[in-house]
């Protein structure tokens, strides 16, 4: 009859009616947990750049002392006493490896300012750690390591599966020789020993695992060379190297290079943090509008 076909007709349009309403609470559940995500992810924010900028306290005196102290031995060397030269040669010597380790300084120092400012939550903080390329770095982030404390504090369970992602740069060891690695280098970086920390990643060759460096727009053959010269093998060092350095060393190496624009290098970095994930359409997006003339000086 027209009545049992109305309320069938009722009986269909009701259950579609509570698959609309289970779908809605399926999105709804889902959504909730998103925004408790987001909120843990925003808290993990605000936690790091928290220790960020204590950590940038810290490597700002430490460059202010290192910086006096080279001034101190400069001044000497400007008016040595007689008699005074196995103290120069002294002085001399210190003066060169406090420079080194300012440049290492400086280029951290750089790395926390951009974490800072942008509010990154990834373990580029930890950009001093040998090894510790993009994928790696996301997953330490994803187990809530982004400092050298932390790293220096963790245990195995919380390095997860990030020593897998950095296997490539760590011939002959396992896991537990990574992770090892990573504590280690993280103590020396926590206490800022960066004399101790270039000492124990002097036992690691990057030539060995040398990258196509030419990947990155700007980068020829020559330039190339000259990198791998001054021991850039790997798009991870070209990502913590300041713009101002790769253009010391490119117009140093003769005349050639002197054109070289360093507001192309300044491009440098963020295309080998990129190329260091292996994420070559990233790459290839962030190089597309890239304009040869509005980056040469």
């Amino acid at each position: 009859t027209s009545q049992d076909a109305r309320i069938a007709s009722l009986n269909a349009e009701l259950e579609e009616s509570k698959a609309a309403v289970a779908t809605l609470q399926d999105e709804h559940s889902g959504r909730l947990n998103e925004l408790e995500a987001t909120g843990a992810k925003l808290n993990k924010c605000q936690e790091n750049s928290g220790q960020l900028a204590a950590q940038l306290d810290e490597l700002k005196q430490t460059l202010s002392a290192r910086d006096a102290r080279i001034k101190d031995l400069e001044g000497q060397l400007a008016s040595p006493a007689a008699g005074a030269t196995s103290t120069n040669a002294t002085a001399e010597a210190e003066i060169a490896s406090l420079k080194e380790q300012l440049a290492i300084c400086n280029a951290s120092l750089m790395e926390m300012h951009a974490n800072l400012s942008s509010g990154a939550t990834g373990a580029s903080g930890l950009s001093m750690i040998w090894g510790l390329n993009g994928a790696a770095s996301e997953k330490l982030a994803d187990n809530g390591i982004y400092t050298y404390n932390q790293l220096a504090a963790a245990s195995p369970d919380q390095v997860g599966g990030a020593t897998d992602l950095a296997a490539r740069y760590y011939p002959g060891l396992d896991g537990v020789g990574i992770y090892d690695s990573w504590v280690a280098q993280a103590q020396y970086a926590a206490a800022g020993d960066w004399n101790g920390l270039s000492d124990y990643q002097s036992r690691f060759d990057p030539q060995s695992m040398k990258e196509d460096l030419k990947k990155l727009w700007g980068i020829g053959p020559k330039v190339e060379e000259v990198l791998n010269e001054h021991g850039i093998y790997l798009y991870a060092q070209i990502a913590s190297i300041p713009a101002y350095r790769i253009t010391q060393i490119l117009r140093a190496a003769g005349s050639r290079f002197r054109m070289s624009a360093e507001k192309l290098h300044e491009t440098w970095p963020q295309q080998a943090r990129l190329a260091d994930r292996g994420d070559w359409d990233g790459l290839a997006q962030a190089t597309a509008d890239l304009d040869w003339s509005q980056l040469h000086d």
